[in-house]
């Protein structure tokens, strides 16, 4: 799936507050054509567990955050703006719940743990989605909360998703 216009544009945002300090993005382009974002690194960033190979990689995140000075990964962002089946959010989830690293643009890391995660998704305001997905992100940060941190994020607004997501990352990187 693409990169939509939103996830470029929270990328664009996030890379432009975090400049100049420690921290440095890493985002899936998906081959969007997107323009080249400043201050942030396109590549394919898959989170693993034992050795990195392609049976141990079992998706892609779309935006990873690195911490430069103590070179961990300490906070991933997954957006579904089209909405997401909970079959798929539970794969995403339990992917970053079981990785032990994940490789950036060729090198590895380790993730900060636990590691936080934002999963933001395009809700209809009439469906059920929205209840799926926070019993499914609470059920697993009791299972993983050692590991990971879910939060999850929801609107039937993709702009006021995309905010929502900005404002919660900056705050999680003490840079609001």
């Amino acid at each position: 799936m693409a990169t939509g216009p939103y996830t470029w544009e929270l990328v664009r945002r996030l890379a432009h507050k975090c400049s100049g300090t420690r921290y440095r993005l890493f985002y899936d382009p998906h081959q969007g054509g997107y323009p080249a974002i400043r201050d942030a690194v396109a590549c394919h960033p898959s989170p693993y567990f034992g050795e990195h190979s392609s049976s141990s990689t079992l998706s892609v995140v779309d935006v990873a955050i690195l911490d430069t000075s103590a070179q961990q990964v300490v906070l991933v962002i997954e957006v579904e703006e089209h909405g997401a089946e909970p079959k798929r959010v539970i794969g995403d989830l339990v992917n970053i719940a079981l990785a032990d690293a994940i490789t950036l643009s060729p090198y590895q890391y380790e993730f900060q743990r636990p590691l936080g995660m934002i999963l933001g998704i395009r809700v209809n305001p009439a469906g059920k989605g929205e209840e799926k997905v926070t019993r499914i992100a609470e059920r697993l940060n009791a299972l993983f909360g050692n590991r990971v941190f879910v939060t999850p994020l929801f609107s039937g607004s993709l702009d006021d998703l995309i905010n929502a997501i900005g404002r919660a990352a900056l705050r999680k990187l003490n840079l609001c």
